[in-house]
């Protein structure tokens, strides 16, 4: 009796094509990697890549799309059962130890580098690596709203507010080559007080 076809792609295909992109695109950027050094580098057929993938451009969204879940997962929860003021700032810094690692660090450069030519990166970006940052502080204010304890017209903005406070001295910085503008407590410290005066003020 012959084996019945496979209804789909082989997931160990597709994990092998993720790990070659990502390592490709550190190394060398969206523009200069081809999809054929994807192929040699996962070793697999040019038809199995594109039986995955339709372009670089998904391949490329998919990569970032994997290492945001991924950041999104360590990142974790805020503390429900502690002050606020304390909640925020422990998800601060948290926030600010994975968004300064070296490699994200290096893949929101080549993401930088990509957007110019192709907004669609940039759309992807958006989609995916804010999306994981804002997630749970998105949650956690809403409940914060639902509760009384913080009154925010705008949930989505003020959460942005918050993270760029913490990410425009200590991580944009570092993307273009210089030095964080203070120190992480003091950092995350302000950034917390200005919040938390904002969406007390009734």
């Amino acid at each position: 009796m012959s084996k019945a076809k496979s209804s789909g792609p082989r997931p160990g295909k597709r994990a092998l094509i993720l790990k070659a992109a990502r390592e490709l695109f550190l190394e060398a950027g969206l523009e200069a990697t081809s999809m054929d050094q994807i192929t040699a580098a996962a070793g697999i057929s040019k038809a199995t890549l594109y039986n995955h993938f339709e372009n670089k451009d998904a391949l490329f969204a998919e990569v970032m799309a994997e290492k945001y879940e991924a950041l999104a997962e360590e990142l974790g929860e805020l503390d429900e059962g502690v002050p606020p003021e304390e909640a925020l700032a422990d998800f601060g810094r948290r926030l600010i130890t994975l968004v300064t690692s070296p490699e994200h660090i290096h893949m929101v450069r080549v993401i930088v580098g990509a957007t110019g030519s192709n907004p669609a990166i940039s759309e992807a970006y958006f989609r995916h690596g804010k999306a994981a940052a804002f997630r749970a502080l998105g949650t956690y204010l809403e409940r914060r709203v639902a509760d009384g304890t913080f009154v925010i017209d705008d949930v989505y903005l003020a959460g942005m507010q918050f993270l760029g406070a913490i990410k425009e001295p200590l991580l944009w910085p570092r993307v273009f080559g210089g030095n964080p503008r203070g120190e992480v407590d003091d950092v995350v410290r302000r950034a917390v007080r200005m919040a938390v005066k904002d969406w007390t003020t009734r």
